[in-house]
């Protein structure tokens, strides 16, 4: 009887104990003050119990006694009540304030969309479908005169994706030319947010999923269709951290879905590592790859951007397919640090007052220091075995 009170009291500070070491290693400091002052108070009305129990022996109560004291010793000193109060004040009293300053905050990230998608090569079609897709769900969503099945569900966003593939591929000019594209359709204001996911990502417990909550509301609250393009969004959706990852993803879908959805927003994710990103993630959004540019692509590429410059060049436009093929796995952005460093070889070499001439030398000699980047083949590395996986 007595090791069976003494024991299992032991095992109940116990897993105290490791309530507490969870909370604190998490930074929620202030719930480990509070766990302690729970438990303080119900640790002194069982003390209050145990002097007034007959069903216990003396020696049951001392043992008990100095357990549950020494716990209290040890744990009391700990409570930081500065903080504390300050954390409910912040909590309770001030909670509204705080997040419309948030929700300010988030509105320096709104810009006015410029780039079309006419700007990207190769998955133009593709975006146009995404397009097709929002604008649908606007004209025949809810509270349309003309609904259409699977569109018309009130608790719905307009739409979620999840942008995949290597730096340089198009991402960002991608949601950035849907902005525009559907402005133009639309015939009205869109409201363009850009934010890296350092941007919402905090160490503090739930300040994360305090700002992607007031990002999705600043959106809301524009007086048009908002689409909030995250960057680096693995930032945020880290599988090495499921658990704030899903906390954040909570957040993120009980504001896009349910009976207060962001209908007015258009949420696209992007990433460079998905090997890096939570696979609950992927079960969630559209997932759309950007590839590297095929050969066909980059000759698009090699032609939109130089041979509208032809009086500055020292090449025919033959000379435009072999740099196609010299760049296999080069990215879209490689290909105009290719173009830009040719452009600058071809400035040192001339002459005070001498037109500028690119020569195809130039172009050669630019596309091999790109490929010398150790970098990019690393990165090409974990993305092709990613793709891999997938497939």
């Amino acid at each position: 009887m007595f090791s069976s009170i003494v024991g299992n009291l032991k095992r109940t500070l116990e897993d105290l104990d490791k309530k507490i070491k969870e909370r604190e290693a998490s930074g929620r400091k202030c719930d480990s003050d509070l766990i302690r002052i729970n438990a303080i108070k119900k640790l002194s009305d069982y003390l209050y119990r145990l002097s007034e129990s007959s069903d216990i022996s003396y020696k049951e109560e001392r043992a008990s006694r100095e357990i549950i004291l020494d716990w209290i010793m040890r744990q009391a000193p700990k409570i930081d009540v500065t903080n504390l109060q300050r954390e409910i004040s912040e909590k309770f009293g001030g909670e509204k304030d705080r997040e419309e300053d948030l929700e300010r905050e988030m509105l320096k990230y709104m810009r006015t969309p410029e780039r079309s998608l006419d700007s990207l090569v190769g998955l133009k079609e593709e975006m146009e479908r995404i397009l097709d897709r929002i604008v649908a769900t606007i004209k025949h969503g809810p509270g349309s005169s003309d609904p259409l099945p699977g569109l018309d569900n009130p608790y719905k966003s307009l739409s979620n994706f999840l942008f995949i593939g290597e730096p340089g591929t198009g991402k960002t000019l991608a949601a950035e030319g849907i902005a525009t594209a559907l402005r133009e359709r639309l015939n009205e204001d869109v409201h363009f947010f850009v934010v890296q996911g350092a941007d919402i990502k905090r160490s503090a417990y739930g300040e994360s999923e305090r700002r992607m909550a007031a990002l999705l509301d600043a959106a809301q609250k524009q007086n048009s269709i908002s689409i909030i393009f995250v960057d680096e969004f693995d930032e945020i959706t880290n599988r090495d951290n499921h658990e704030a990852t899903m906390s954040i993803l909570n957040t993120l879908l009980g504001r896009l879905s349910g009976s207060k959805a962001v209908n007015k927003v258009v949420f696209i994710g992007a990433t460079n590592r998905p090997w890096a990103v939570d696979p609950a993630i992927f079960s969630r959004f559209q997932v759309i790859e950007f590839p590297l540019p095929d050969e066909k692509a980059r000759l698009e590429m090699f032609t939109k951007k130089m041979w509208s410059y032809r009086d500055n060049l020292l090449f025919d436009k033959s000379a435009l397919l072999r740099f196609a093929k010299e760049t296999e796995g080069f990215s879209g952005r490689d290909i105009d640090t290719v173009i830009e460093e040719a452009s600058v070889a071809a400035f040192r070499r001339a002459s005070n007052g001498k037109k500028v001439m690119i020569s195809e030398s130039d172009v050669l000699e630019a596309i091999e220091r790109v490929r010398n980047k150790k970098s990019i083949q690393i990165v090409s590395s974990n993305y092709q075995r990613f793709v891999n996986q997938r497939s």
